[in-house]
């Protein structure tokens, strides 16, 4: 991937509205993730910003050229990380469904509108690991329902910052100038017992 290619699509992947680089530091804060696992990552490499150790997971047709560059991401890492030490990541460019057969267990398992990861990738979870899984898909129902995991947490981005409840909360609205109301992203993050 050249410079110029490489460039757009780490600033868009930071800029996503709403932005997901706070979300990710306040959970691996709040619940002392170190590693987590990344299924149906596409481009985004922002929870290395948070997180000493990913792995992430793609078989997509742009994810494998974007992580190809890996002196390129390690570097755009190193100058914003907020952890001290290395930056370790790997890509995998495969389907979650058939991962490595070598996955170790993480602190985090990140479900961000891939599908039904928590039920395909749990097992590399570690006990009293971190799901955290985005409001849209039907994987926030799947994981509610599942009978080894407990919400502990609700994450909503607000435009000044990064809320974690320890309960389920209710959608949120910021209303614009213009009146105009527009829902505050939400994510679940549950607890594997």
């Amino acid at each position: 991937m050249e410079g110029r290619e490489f460039a757009r699509y780490w600033r868009a992947a930071l800029e996503d509205p709403p932005g997901r680089e706070p979300i990710y530091k306040a959970v691996a804060e709040k619940f002392s993730v170190r590693s987590a696992l990344y299924p149906g990552c596409g481009m985004d490499a922002v929870p290395s910003l948070a997180i000493p150790y990913v792995v992430y997971l793609d078989n997509g047709p742009f994810a494998p050229r974007y992580f190809q560059d890996r002196e390129r991401l390690l570097k755009a890492i190193s100058k914003r990380k907020h952890y001290d030490g290395p930056c370790s990541l790997e890509f995998y460019e495969v389907d979650y469904n058939d991962p490595p057969p070598d996955m170790p267990q993480f602190d985090l398992l990140l479900s961000q509108y891939a599908g039904p990861v928590s039920q395909a990738m749990k097992r590399f979870l570690k006990p009293g690991g971190i799901l955290m899984v985005a409001e849209g898909p039907e994987d926030a129902r799947l994981a509610a329902q599942s009978p080894d995991l407990e919400l502990v947490g609700t994450v909503c981005r607000w435009p000044d910052g990064v809320q974690i409840d320890p309960q389920l909360l209710p959608p949120q609205f910021v209303q614009l100038e213009d009146g105009f109301k527009v829902p505050i992203e939400r994510n679940f993050c549950f607890r594997k017992i």
